[in-house]
């Protein structure tokens, strides 16, 4: 095997047909172009927050898939379709993706159409910051390439929910196998910790304010920014910019924060006119539905006291 830094089972990279009714595909990039302009947001000197939790990880499609895979450090053989392709080559495959598992395939997929529904709604993304977890990189990388920007991912340890650990990928190392990468980034959080449930919010409390103050003090504060992390990441930030108490976060309910913030699910919290909290803007992003189920947040759990 060659000396590459992913692990391939095949060529991803085949090019796809155009439809071959020339008039159809007017059509169709006719109606797009007009709904960006019906939906185009005029200037706003408040701050607009994008929030997605990560998408489908690879571990949830099948619990078995690294020794079904046959995963080594070698090699790697994706059984169905759902497996990724290729995976980037780490310290120690069998470990370090048993604790940091990708995305799926479907996974991949949704992160796509989450970028593009971000670019048809005209929102202006000027800063990305993603937790540390690969499927949050990824997330974060795969909306990028579906809302065509050149926009860097920030890794921000402070944004995940377990934000250090030996088999986390470097920014340089995530670069360097092809992820869109601020590697000058500085991080908000840096110190090792392994926080009960109320700390951690509280920690990513204190992060997303100073987030916020550095896309201010860069000059970002005109467009939107986007965070993306886990289901506790997206509900800490919006206790914590809506003015909730964090000591109230925890109920009998957190524990199933996977139902109310589904994979790939988006919600968007806009500044308040005396920017003293930030308000929940209902249907700035459209969920992804198929059959009888949706990635939609549980926005009464969301915005609970």
């Amino acid at each position: 095997m060659s000396s590459s830094s992913a692990l391939t089972a095949g060529d991803d990279n085949a090019s796809t047909t155009a439809p071959s009714h020339q008039r159809l595909q007017q059509n169709t990039i006719e109606v797009f172009g007009r709904y960006r302009r019906l939906n185009q947001r005029a200037p706003c000197d408040r701050q607009r927050v994008y929030l997605v939790r990560s998408a489908h990880r690879l571990d949830h499609s099948d619990p078995d898939w690294i020794a079904l895979s046959q995963l080594n450090q070698d090699s790697y053989t994706p059984i169905s379709i759902d497996f990724p392709i290729k995976l980037p080559r780490r310290r120690n495959n069998r470990q370090d993706y048993a604790c940091d598992p990708p995305l799926s395939e479907f996974g991949q997929l949704t992160g796509l159409i989450a970028g593009r529904e971000l670019r048809l709604q005209g929102v202006d993304i000027r800063y990305i910051f993603a937790a540390s977890a690969l499927s949050c990189v990824q997330t974060a990388a795969a909306i990028i390439k579906g809302y065509r920007t050149d926009v860097k991912v920030c890794i921000e340890p402070g944004l995940a929910d377990y934000p250090t650990s030996s088999s986390l990928m470097t920014p340089h190392e995530l670069r360097a196998v092809g992820y869109p990468i601020d590697v000058n980034y500085s991080p908000q959080f840096v110190d090792e910790t392994n926080e009960p449930p109320q700390q951690q919010y509280e920690r990513i409390g204190r992060v997303v304010r100073s987030l916020l103050k550095y896309v201010q003090q860069h000059g970002g504060s005109q467009g939107s920014t986007l965070m993306v992390g886990n289901a506790l990441t997206v509900d800490a930030i919006i206790r914590s910019l809506r003015n909730r108490p964090l000591s109230t976060a925890l109920t009998s309910e957190t524990a199933a924060l996977d139902l109310h913030y589904p994979a790939c699910c988006a919600l968007a919290l806009e500044q308040s006119r005396d920017r003293s909290e930030y308000n929940i803007v209902t249907s700035a992003v459209r969920p992804i539905t198929h059959l009888d189920t949706t990635n939609a947040v549980d926005l009464t759990f969301a915005d609970r006291a």
